[in-house]
């Protein structure tokens, strides 16, 4: 090694490298999911009987993934625990996760799009640290950084990406203060720049004036317990179907044809009694009515609570995000319809509540409703925010190595 220091120049150099090309081809590969996705739920929009068609797409997804050798199983947790202590992703993760998410959404299923950028971003970034030629806890770094790339681009938020990774992977004091972590804000740097040629956008960023204080304080407070409940609902839903689905079927592609057949039959009840997809999809277009103060009820968050959970729980390929956003949403407008008080308020106060309660992200959720929706209501938006992490240390999304009942109530206990 030299002393003048060109060694450790060098090595920087490398890693900003690695960085920006993580960074762009996540966010790259987060448009490609995007476009996948939104062409997946139009054509389900325009043919609602397509549901019926979910069975023959879930063993589409699961021949996909054995033929590109990557375990069925690999899902969001697992990315997650890649960045936390290290293990082995398969950059052919990225692209089977965006072509099943897209089949799954063609069926109808109720699964997001955000986590499955997690997954995709997570991938890139360990096939390309092989590429550089980094190891060992290099790696942990470079997945978090790929994540929060990809998570970037899709919400149109980097603020609240990098808070999100942080939160969510939750290092120790010392991985924060090492300046390998500075790869994760040049990858979200980056990731903006195929963003910005094709001028990506969020249909849900739009400003929203809070109401008066004593009514925005009351709004926020009710709006917030209500989505405590909704998303501990939730999670404890959808590890109780994960769970028994898992006892009841060993076999994975046993497991996936059950639920697409229940998530199938689950629909079509909705479509039934409602006469609409009201619980399909990723919930985006339901965020969006939420916010332009469209009436909702109860049933409907209901119906989103059951069809995800299952979805997710027996193992359909997708995210959990924006499914859980669009729980926020639905209970925040459902609580204004009944009231009469803003529908846009409510159902933005409603996302901020939901995502920290569901992902135990308080600072994310606070970041990504000022990056949505504006400083106007940024008080009542920390207030949601704060609500949201109580409920989360019972159980959030995160809080183990899968969406196992086991490992939430052995939390806590003292080891043998």
């Amino acid at each position: 090694m030299r002393d003048d220091g060109t060694y450790h120049g060098l090595h920087a150099l490398k890693w900003a490298a690695c960085s920006t090309l993580i960074g762009a081809i996540s966010g790259a590969v987060a448009l490609l999911l995007t476009f996948a996705a939104n062409g997946s739920e139009h054509f389900f929009s325009l043919h609602p009987l397509a549901g019926g068609l979910l069975v023959p797409c879930v063993l589409a997804s699961y021949g996909l993934y054995r033929v590109l050798g990557v375990s069925f199983s690999t899902g969001t947790l697992s990315v997650v625990n890649a960045a936390r202590s290290g293990g082995l992703l398969k950059v052919e993760t990225a692209f089977a996760v965006v072509i099943s998410t897209a089949l799954s959404l063609v069926g109808g299923a109720s699964v997001g799009k955000e986590a499955a950028a997690l997954q995709s971003g997570g991938s890139v970034a360990a096939g390309t640290a092989r590429l550089f030629r980094l190891e060992g806890t290099s790696v942990r770094f470079l997945v978090a950084a790929g994540m929060a790339a990809a998570f970037s681009v899709l919400l149109c938020a980097p603020f609240a990406a990098v808070a999100f990774v942080v939160e969510v992977v939750r290092p120790r004091m010392r991985d924060l203060l090492d300046a390998r972590s500075a790869s994760v804000v040049v990858s979200v740097a980056a990731s903006w720049v195929p963003a910005m040629l094709i001028g990506m956008d969020n249909p849900w960023q739009m400003p929203i004036a809070a109401p008066e204080p004593p009514d925005a304080f009351v709004e926020a407070i009710m709006v917030s317990v209500l989505c405590c409940c909704a998303g501990l609902g939730f999670v404890v839903t959808l590890k109780l179907v994960h769970t028994a689905s898992s006892a009841l079927f060993s076999n994975d592609l046993a497991r996936v044809v059950v639920g697409a057949a229940c998530a199938s039959g689950l629909s079509l009840v909705a479509f039934s009694v409602t006469g609409e997809a009201v619980a399909n999809g990723t919930g985006s277009w339901q965020v969006l009515s939420a916010l332009t103060a469209d009436p909702h009820a109860f049933y409907e968050v209901a119906f989103k609570i059951g069809l995800t959970a299952v979805c997710l729980g027996f193992g359909i390929k997708g995210g959990e995000i924006m499914p859980v956003i669009c729980i926020g949403a639905l209970t925040g407008a459902a609580w204004s319809s009944m009231t009469g008080e803003p529908s846009a308020f409510a159902a933005a106060v409603g996302v901020v509540a939901i995502l920290s309660a569901c992902a135990r992200c308080p600072f994310a959720a606070f970041l990504l409703g000022v990056e949505l929706f504006g400083f106007a209501c940024a008080p009542y938006f920390a207030l949601a925010a704060l609500a949201g992490l109580l409920p989360s240390y019972a159980a959030n999304l995160y809080d183990g190595a899968t969406w196992s009942l086991d490992e939430m109530f052995a939390r806590g206990k003292p080891s043998d």
